[in-house]
């Protein structure tokens, strides 16, 4: 997707956050991976999350680590999320008071992103909101399902010049997905308009980055279509 950049502020569009309860975090030694679920693709317009599980299953579903599996759980040892309280009261910050949201920065035919801050740390983030409505392709397991492009980005987590995927969280109408956000860089549409035509040295860079995080999700079996 070719993202223009707009200098225009907007509104962030939505308020509240989701209540539902599967977003407690649970602290587990296994809670880096989802359960061995498989991954099953869907092109159908999900509502809001599905079933919902107690802790206690939720902690034995982490447990049992499968690298192919769909990440739709909302915990992992690959994001970065922000934890407060201790013990049992141990839970995921809610969004509004985990993050400050900044100007619009891009938009694209499925979402917009806007600059960020992570209020704990002053780390400065990309946060990305896409409706709902928009959402194509589906990744489903352990009873909840979220937009694919969360599950590989997942997947992907660790591989070289791929954006991370810090955290994301689900609204009834939309998902929110926290990304980090690189100190210098430039969309390609912007860059090939500025360019023009791309001589094969360069060209051949942008492939090198696309083929090496194809080539992650295909050594971890995650479908790519």
């Amino acid at each position: 997707m070719a993202v223009k950049i707009s200098p225009n502020s907007r509104t962030f569009p939505f308020g509240g956050e989701h209540p539902d309860t599967s977003y407690k975090f649970t602290n587990s030694s296994g809670a880096g991976s989802p359960s061995s679920n498989k991954c099953s693709d869907t092109t159908a317009n999900h509502g809001p999350a599905g079933a919902k599980t107690d802790n206690g299953t939720r902690r034995q579903d982490a447990e049992k680590t499968d690298a192919s599996s769909c990440r739709t759980l909302p915990y992992g040892d690959d994001l970065d999320q922000v934890i407060v309280g201790t013990g049992r009261f141990q839970h995921r910050q809610l969004f509004e008071k985990a993050y400050r949201v900044g100007n619009l920065i891009g938009r694209g035919g499925f979402g917009s992103v806007y600059a960020g801050v992570r209020l704990k740390d002053n780390k400065i983030v990309a946060i990305k909101h896409v409706a709902r409505d928009n959402i194509r392709l589906w990744c489903s397991a352990h009873g909840k399902s979220v937009p694919k492009e969360i599950c590989l980005m997942r997947h992907a987590h660790g591989t070289p010049n791929v954006i991370k995927l810090l955290d994301y969280y689900e609204r009834p109408d939309s998902f929110i997905l926290i990304l980090s956000r690189p100190s210098c860089y430039k969309d390609l549409f912007d860059f090939i308009s500025e360019k023009g035509t791309l001589d094969e040295v360069i060209s051949q860079k942008f492939f090198k980055q696309i083929l090496c995080a194809a080539k992650t999700l295909k050594e971890k079996k995650c479908c790519l279509l």
